[in-house]
């Protein structure tokens, strides 16, 4: 009996070492959000705020991706963040500080750079008339041995809005 658990350990630990190699990477990707901010072009409001009359939350606000989906407004809620139904959705939240992002903001998405996103499209319709087209690349880029690059450029009504999380993907709008 010894000599079968001995053999049973030494053949567990000889798998367990057989799947380590130097050449194995893991990454860790942040699934981003356009982040857009709404102020008003008169008065400078926040108009993403709750708090602020003719807020966006009194408009019916859409998200329509290029595939046909169409997402209404929803206010974030933070017990329930890590599990929604699908992570894609169009939110009114706020963040204290997060990089460049600060404030009452709508955002979109939380897109997995690991899916490949290329040429993607939606509009934002913000339900007086008017849209805010996007389109985006998100996908990794292999380097050189184990490094990765994230192409993660954006277009906003056609014109180039840059890339990065914190600086492209944040988008002000004036109304």
């Amino acid at each position: 009996m010894k000599r079968f658990l001995s053999t049973l350990c030494a053949l567990l630990v000889a798998i367990g070492f057989a799947g380590c190699e130097q050449n194995d990477y893991i990454y860790d990707f942040i699934n981003p959000s356009v982040c857009f901010f709404v102020t008003d072009a008169e008065t400078g409001a926040n108009l993403c705020d709750p708090s602020v009359a003719g807020n966006v939350l009194e408009w019916n606000v859409t998200a329509t991706t290029d595939d046909g989906k169409t997402f209404g407004l929803v206010e974030d809620d933070p017990y329930t963040r890590a599990l929604p139904s699908y992570p894609l959705k169009l939110r009114l939240t706020q963040h204290s500080t997060f990089g460049n992002i600060e404030g009452w903001h709508v955002s979109f998405g939380e897109w997995d750079p690991t899916k490949d996103y290329r040429n993607k499209k939606f509009a934002i319709d913000w339900g007086d008339g008017t849209q805010t087209e996007v389109e985006f690349n998100l996908y990794v880029r292999k380097l050189k041995k184990g490094e990765v690059d994230i192409d993660s450029s954006i277009w906003v009504d056609g014109e180039d809005h840059g890339s990065g999380y914190y600086d492209g993907w944040i988008i002000n709008i004036k109304k």
